[in-house]
């Protein structure tokens, strides 16, 4: 860490931490990533995944600059913590998620045209890559980062690698994303990526998120083909192109051998307009420079590379069961709400947050949303406990509008929030939040008591 200056706190979840940096050679700004390891084998196999990423350049993908193991020590005669550090390029605009949520408290649809920019860039990110044979395997909003006008791919799993027991439960458990090769442990190969890509854009075109919906996507397709209709139909209601609908068709065939590629993709009527305005060269070489090297080369050699890549085939120490038939298939199960257990944690919490134990307060909350990461009373009172006991306002706003998005109309949530935002100097804001909690419920106690606040 000698060669950087690690400065604020840009965001934090599950394993890892990301903070604003400067390298001290030439004074640039980077993101630093910081990712808490469980033993030296786990750390050792992170870097083995991740030198992969130091080799990449596209400019829609995050550039990766550094990669390396940090100790820290916890306090005199403390255990010392493990860090994969991850240094990147700085992306100062947010995330597709911060977008989306945007457009959902304004009521506002994105344009088509912005939505077809953006898969514009992120099919040419996942062709790029996918000529790297890297398969990102978790494309969502909040891993597609924004600078200016660009997009940039981003996390590529590495927190997953190091954290194997963990992502298992999480990828059983809300893979709203997720082909349904991969939840059923099948081959699979880039185009489970276009997938989650598929998912991505649907999100953006209809202002709504998957992981809000029932069931997991990628297997209720397989079992009742009419969930696929009802989000074409919301597409349509949305008033996007027959093009773009097409397109997110493609993307989301459940079958991985008929499911379109970045690559066709690309070449579609969807960006007719911008080929001929400019010819796509993604990988660095244009159409007819790649076919006339291939016409160099000797017939053996040709006809390896013209060969369709062969799907990976996941290794399991178990061996899964095989997808049943498409009728007989059923949907894993959905994470169990948690019900009694969560709202007993919840209350723990609360009673320790009273006598001012705010740490087995945090410990309470955390508990209880690793049961049901949902749980809004959970997100909102963990959000007030960490304002106004810890002082972390970052991550209380992160919580609240967690549960916002969850319970856009919650009034207590708005109140909280609005709190919070004043106390943080932020007035347009809180007033803005207010307003939609009086909105909600102008007979709310703490509605009325404090008008004269945002008056």
């Amino acid at each position: 860490m000698d060669k950087y200056e690690v400065g604020s706190k840009l965001g934090s979840g599950g394993f890892a931490t990301v903070y604003l940096g400067r390298r001290k050679a030439d004074g640039k700004t980077v993101a630093i990533k910081k990712i808490e390891c469980e033993n030296f084998d786990d750390a050792n196999q992170a870097l083995t995944e991740g030198k992969m990423l130091l080799e990449l350049d596209h400019p829609h993908v995050v550039r990766y600059y550094d990669f390396f193991l940090h100790q820290e020590k916890t306090g005199v005669g403390g255990r010392p913590k493990m860090f994969v550090v991850l240094v990147m390029s700085y992306a100062p605009n947010g995330d597709l998620f911060n977008k989306l949520e945007r457009a959902h408290r304004e009521q506002k649809h994105i344009p088509e045209e912005t939505i077809r920019k953006w898969l514009l860039q992120l099919l040419q990110a996942l062709e790029y890559v996918g000529h790297k044979r890297i398969i990102h395997r978790d494309v969502k909003l909040a891993n597609v980062l924004l600078d200016g006008d660009t997009l940039k791919l981003a996390d590529f799993g590495i927190a997953k690698v190091m954290h194997a027991k963990f992502a298992q439960t999480i990828v059983g458990g809300t893979p709203c994303y997720m082909a349904p090769e991969l939840l059923y442990k099948e081959k699979y190969d880039t185009k489970s990526d276009m997938w989650s890509l598929g998912c991505l854009v649907w999100e953006l075109s209809t202002r709504s998120l998957l992981s809000q919906s029932k069931g997991v996507l990628g297997a209720q397709v397989l079992k009742d083909p009419s969930r696929l209709r009802d989000m074409w139909a919301k597409m349509e209601q949305c008033g996007r192109s027959h093009e773009l609908i097409d397109a997110v068709k493609k993307m989301l065939m459940p079958e991985l051998a008929e499911r379109v590629s970045a690559r066709s993709l690309l070449e579609s009527p969807l960006f007719a307009r911008r080929k001929q305005a400019a010819p796509q060269q993604t990988l660095g070489l244009g159409r007819a420079a790649g076919d006339a090297t291939l016409a160099q080369q000797p017939p053996q050699q040709q006809q390896q590379q013209q060969q369709p890549q062969q799907a990976y085939a996941p290794q399991h120490q178990n061996p899964p069961a095989q997808r049943p038939p498409a009728r007989e298939r059923e949907a894993p199960a959905a994470p169990p709400p948690g019900g009694k257990e969560v709202e007993d944690l919840c209350g723990e919490a609360d009673r320790f947050q009273q006598s001012r134990d705010y740490e087995r307060a945090e410990r309470c909350f955390r508990k209880a949303l690793a049961i049901n990461p949902r749980h809004c009373r959970s997100l909102c009172n963990y959000a007030y406990m960490l304002h106004v006991g810890k002082r972390d306002y970052a991550k209380s706003e992160e919580l609240y509008r967690r549960a916002l998005l969850l319970e856009p109309n919650r009034t207590a949530t708005l109140c909280n929030y609005a709190y919070l935002l004043h106390s943080d100097k932020r007035m347009g804001e809180a007033r803005e939040v207010f307003l939609r909690a009086y909105d909600t419920n102008p007979e709310h106690p703490w509605v009325r008591s404090n008008q004269h606040l945002f008056a």
